[in-house]
């Protein structure tokens, strides 16, 4: 799995490529995630586009960094799920937590006039 941080404005973009799965990809992901809170990142979108799997570890990353996040004083949303992963996300009721977004500049745009998500 690969990661790749990038500013637009005040919003932290994570984008990652890869199927996330138990052992190193879900722990690459929460790295990345854990390194934004800590530099300070409050709006944070998770652009999951080019992840065509997500496994329970990779759910159960979310969850815990969306406490994080938000315990942090920020917020995290996810961007362009493919269906496989939204899918996964709804079955697990983690949408109930994550806005998900159908694009990238739709989660980043949220921040400032709190838009709702897309269905």
């Amino acid at each position: 799995m690969k990661t790749e941080v990038r500013k637009v404005g005040s919003t932290s973009v994570l984008s990652i490529s890869g199927k996330v799965t138990v052992g190193e990809p879900s722990q690459t992901l929460r790295a990345a995630l854990d390194q934004l809170v800590l530099d300070g990142s409050n709006q944070i979108v998770l652009n999951l586009s080019d992840v065509p799997f997500m496994d329970s570890a990779g759910l159960g990353v979310l969850a815990l960094n969306f406490a994080n996040t938000k315990a942090a004083g920020g917020m995290l949303k996810l961007a362009e799920p493919q269906e496989r992963v939204k899918e996964a996300v709804e079955l697990v009721r983690l949408n109930r937590l994550f806005p998900l977004y159908a694009t990238e500049q739709e989660a980043i745009d949220s921040f400032s006039d709190n838009a709702a998500p897309s269905p």
